[in-house]
C-alpha cells in the first residue's frame, strides 16, 4: 500500500484479561506474539505513527515492547474501559503527529487480522465520503476501525 503520512494507529493492549488471568497480547501465533504480530501488522501500511496503549500488565508488557521496538504509553486510566485507552491513544499521536487526518484501531489480540483487511478498510474511507469504516462480524461491527479527523473530537470525548 501507499505510503499515507496523515494516517496514525493506535494499538489497544492495556485490558486485564480478566477471564484469561495473563495478558492476551503476549499470547503467541506464528512463532510471535500477538501484539509483535499486530505491530507489524500497523507497519505494513505505513502509517505516520503508531502507538500501543499499556495499562493492567504494565510491566510485562512494556518490557515485550521494549524488547521488540514497538512504541507505547501507559493509559493510567485503563480500569474505566477502552474508551479511555482510545483517548490516551489519540492524545499521544496527536501531540507527536499533528498532521494525522485519520485514525485505525487495532485490537493487539486479533491474530487473524492481515494486511489485505486493513488495506480495504483505508481504501474504502480513502474513496468514499465516509468518515469512519469499521470491521463488520456475524451480528456487529467493531474493531479494527478507521476514524477521520472529523471524529477525533468524538473519540476523545468517549466514555465507558
Amino acid at each position: 500500500m501507499e505510503n499515507d503520512e496523515q494516517l496514525g494507529i493506535i494499538i489497544l493492549a492495556a485490558g486485564k484479561a480478566s477471564r484469561m488471568g495473563e495478558p492476551k497480547a503476549l499470547l503467541t501465533y506464528q512463532g510471535h506474539s500477538f501484539l509483535l504480530n499486530t505491530y507489524n501488522l500497523a507497519q505494513s501500511v505505513h502509517p505516520k505513527g503508531i502507538i500501543t496503549v499499556l495499562g493492567h500488565y504494565f510491566d510485562q508488557m512494556s518490557a515485550h515492547c521494549n524488547n521488540h521496538k514497538i512504541p507505547f504509553v501507559l493509559n493510567e486510566a485503563y480500569e474505566n474501559g477502552m474508551s479511555s485507552s482510545i483517548q490516551c491513544g489519540l492524545t499521544h499521536l496527536l501531540s507527536h503527529f499533528p498532521q494525522i487526518n485519520m485514525v485505525l484501531i487495532l485490537l493487539a489480540d486479533q491474530p487473524k487480522i492481515n494486511t489485505e483487511h486493513i488495506s480495504s478498510l483505508l481504501h474504502k474511507i480513502k474513496s468514499t465520503k465516509y468518515l469512519m469504516v469499521c470491521t463488520a462480524y456475524s451480528d456487529t461491527y467493531g474493531v479494527p476501525a478507521v476514524f477521520k479527523r472529523e471524529y477525533f473530537h468524538e473519540l476523545l470525548a468517549l466514555k465507558g
